[in-house]
């Protein structure tokens, strides 16, 4: 941005010729005084409209475009030649062969600048290179060439090769060989001896093929080696598949668990058998009956839900009855029906029921139900809010409560962790003055399309970041602190439909199908909007922001980082400007702004989403009197986004 700056001013200066700025160039050089200057550029321009009459020296100098003519388009690129911020043209040549030379004509290079000048000079004929032509040998079926010469760039013959005869087969016998089991055979055939080329093919025999005898397999047992199938040929006792050893296969033990004996059976301790062969490992031995413990009950009288018993003797162990002590069967609960209440105006109501009229125990449980829409008015951050309606005993959880608690859920997290950001970024320069015509605005500004990206885990409420953790995001917000907060019905999650279906970050791809395809409940809609802040850029802040105590930990010291780098760009740039002897102006604002959506379950009234908007915008103006103003606007606007999926 600085740079920018820096190039627009010393552009308007160079407009009142006030500082002695020249770069040095051939063409634009009008007065050929061996610079560039702004005198180049006036003298241009007067000849442009015709108050000055140039030489043809002057008029190759002055038309930089080198479009044959003087005009106001090469007096403005002069004028930016002179003050660093344009480049003219110096003839460089590029050379080209645009007819080759060959080895008995001369050749033609030449010369051309990118403005369309050109020139030519002669390449020197190159004379033959004479090369060897090998001598090519004669063979049994191929003539053969003497040695010769030619030229190696044009192929002109220098000294012709000469015609060699074939020499002729040289004829020998190829053996017959017999076929065997495995191999085959072959008939009498012939050859040349010299270039091995076949005279008479011999023709293949088919081998006999072995005749198969099967090895029988051995099965491996617990305790002895086994063998795989086998092959061999009974003709040529060749072995067609050895057999393979296999591994005695050792016993597969089992437990055979421990039998506890009772009062009147005998039991059995652990032993263990292999699964396979049956083997007995372990031998599991005979454990005598424990015989009854016995003891003396006194009568117990049953209830709806528990067995009764005669007075009498029974096993400690067994609970069997040894001497009278008969159960006596639980006689289960007498159901009662709890009838419905209509819920009216001014009391709720309750669904049918029932309980038991004997012990009194709830079989089937009332619910509350309200004939009324719930009424919350007057919402407060930091205490529950209350329905309005008479007798509605309907609780609205506090904002504060909603999302510490969730931070510090000793259960453990209570949310949809599939929690992301978008962030949209524009910035533009206005430029004003009498001398903005000489600034193109469009090439300064700059725009960042709406991306998506999880939030760094460090801004995520988990079970590892929360209060007593130190994080960012714990909500200390009062109602004196907020702007507003309203509440609406609704009848689904707003900002939803604006998603994407998927996004992708690095290499991974996150799917919200899930979050776009839910099907949204009645919903209580609560808006927290936070006073705008405002600050001056020539001015340091101090104190604490009301954005601390929700968005961000120590927020007006960033604020006062982004406050303070601004502000060095502006006094480096007015100190060149100063020993220019020009002054400078300037000044700025930089405004944040915060909008907090949260979504509540109108029945159950749980958490459901929500959404943090963040407004971040930058202006300064830079001046230059009359000559130049140039506003600076620049804004960044980010959303993060909550899911709420467990009862809070």
């Amino acid at each position: 941005m600085k740079k920018k700056i820096i190039a627009l001013v010393l552009s308007a200066l160079m407009l009142m010729s006030v500082l002695p700025l020249a770069a040095a160039a051939d063409t634009g050089d009008v007065d050929s005084n061996g610079k560039v200057d702004s005198a180049d550029a006036r003298t241009a321009l007067r000849a442009a409209v015709g108050l000055h009459k140039l030489t043809a020296e002057e008029m190759l100098l002055a038309d930089v475009d080198s479009d044959g003519d003087v005009d106001a388009t090469d007096a403005r690129l002069i004028l930016r030649a002179a003050v660093g911020l344009e480049t003219l043209h110096t003839h460089s040549y590029t050379s080209a062969v645009t007819t080759a030379a060959t080895c008995e004509k001369k050749g033609v290079t030449t010369f051309t600048c990118s403005c369309g000048d050109s020139y030519t000079e002669d390449i020197a004929a190159t004379g033959h290179t004479a090369v060897t032509d090998e001598a090519v040998p004669a063979t049994c079926t191929e003539k053969g060439l003497s040695e010769g010469a030619h030229c190696s760039v044009c192929k002109k013959v220098i000294k012709a090769q000469e015609e060699v005869a074939a020499l002729g087969h040289t004829e020998v016998k190829d053996k017959a060989e017999a076929p065997t089991c495995a191999e085959k055979g072959l008939t009498e055939g012939s050859h040349c001896s010299v270039c091995n080329k076949l005279i008479k093919a011999q023709e293949e025999i088919p081998a006999f093929g072995h005749t198969v005898v099967k090895e029988e397999a051995v099965p491996a047992t617990c305790t002895e080696k086994g063998l795989s199938e086998g092959e061999y040929c009974s003709v040529c006792n060749a072995l067609l598949k050895a057999q393979e050893e296999i591994p005695a296969l050792g016993h597969t033990i089992v437990t055979d668990e421990a039998v506890p004996a009772t009062c009147t059976e005998k039991g059995l301790s652990a032993g263990a058998h292999c699964s396979a062969c049956n083997m007995v490992t372990k031998a599991q031995k005979e454990v005598p009956a424990l015989g009854h413990y016995p003891v003396e009950i006194e009568a117990l009288e049953p209830s709806c839900t528990k067995d009764g018993r005669n007075e009498g003797i029974i096993c400690k162990d067994c609970n069997a009855s040894l001497e009278g002590a008969e159960i006596i069967p639980a006689f289960g609960h007498t159901e009662v029906i709890d009838p419905a209440v209509p819920p009216t105006e001014t009391a709720p109501g309750l669904t049918e029921g029932s309980h038991c009229s004997v012990c009194n125990a709830v079989i089937r449980a009332q619910q509350v139900i309200y004939e009324h829409e719930h009424d919350f008015r007057a919402i407060s951050l930091t205490g529950t809010t209350r329905c309005a309606e008479d007798g509605c005993n309907a609780v609205l959880p506090a904002f504060n409560d909603i999302v510490n608690t969730l931070k510090t859920s000793e259960n453990g997290i209570n949310y949809y962790t599939g929690i992301f950001e978008d962030i949209e970024h524009y910035d533009e320069p206005q430029v004003t003055g009498i001398l903005a015509g000489m600034m193109d605005s469009s090439e300064m500004a700059a725009s960042t399309s709406v991306s998506y990206l999880p939030l760094d885990k460090n801004r995520l409420i988990t079970a590892d970041n929360f209060p007593s953790r130190n994080t960012d995001y714990v909500s200390t917000l009062t109602d004196s602190d907020v702007k507003s907060i309203t509440i609406e019905k609704v009848s689904g999650v707003g900002f939803v439909s604006s998603l994407p279906d998927k996004f992708t970050s690095g290499k991974t791809e996150y799917e919200l199908t899930e979050i776009k395809g839910r099907e949204y409940p009645a919903l209580y809609k609560v808006t927290i909007v936070l006073p705008d802040q405002s600050i001056d850029i020539t001015q340091p802040v101090t104190g604490v922001s009301v954005y601390d105590k929700i968005y961000a930990k120590d927020y007006n010291k960033t604020l006062e980082a982004t406050r303070a780098g601004i502000a060095q760009e502006f006094d480096a740039l007015a100190k060149e400007m100063e020993g220019m002897s020009t002054m400078m102006t300037s000044s700025g604002t930089v405004r944040s702004s915060l909008v907090v959506e949260y979504y509540i379950n109108a029945d159950s009234l749980a958490p459901v989403a929500a959404r943090y908007n963040h407004v971040f915008d930058i202006s300064f103006d830079i001046g230059l009197g009359i000559f130049l103003s140039m506003l600076q606007k620049t804004s960044l606007t980010s959303n993060s986004y909550y899911f709420f999926t467990k009862s809070f």
